[in-house]
């Protein structure tokens, strides 16, 4: 399993539960292999599971980011992919750096997007299976809390391969 960006509430649960098979990524963060996730140096089919929670509205080049995940996840793998969903149109303008300007436009100086409800056709686009379902839907109010999921909160289901769409 690759968890990129790892939340802390997960990291003890997981490493326990996977062990050796548990990887942790990112950038900029204290894990175990520091990742550019749109250029991974992991052969094609490495995982079995990816889990990719509120990382992309930090990219730039998010649908690189998101094809370079589907190529090193297995053809029988799943992803879980997260992003905040705040309206019903993403909005992104690569022309906003200034850091006071994306904070205005994008409510965090680090994000370069606001991700809407068409988020879900962004990854379809880039070749994954989408599964789209809530949160709420899986998760107990305490559990909610605990994992720091908000209420409502979308999760994409993804897969490559010959398996059915269902974005209901």
């Amino acid at each position: 399993m690759l968890h990129i960006a790892p939340e802390k509430a997960f990291i003890k649960p997981l490493s326990r539960y996977i062990r050796e098979g548990y990887i942790t990524a990112d950038l900029n963060a204290n894990v175990m292999l520091r990742v550019d996730i749109t250029k991974t140096s992991f052969p094609d089919n490495t995982f079995d599971v990816i889990l990719c929670s509120h990382v992309l509205e930090h990219i730039v080049d998010d649908k690189t980011a998101i094809t370079e995940l589907l190529r090193i996840l297995k053809v029988d793998g799943w992803a879980l992919i997260v992003v905040p969903i705040s309206r019903e149109k993403t909005f992104e303008d690569n022309n906003i750096i200034n850091s006071d300007e994306r904070l205005r436009v994008y409510g965090q100086i680090d994000h370069v997007r606001i991700c809407g409800v068409d988020y879900c056709q962004r990854l379809i686009s880039q070749g994954f299976n989408v599964r789209v379902f809530k949160a709420d839907e899986i998760a107990t109010q305490q559990e909610h809390r605990y994992y720091g999921l908000a209420t409502g909160t979308i999760i994409y289901f993804c897969t490559k391969g010959e398996q059915v769409v269902n974005l209901n």
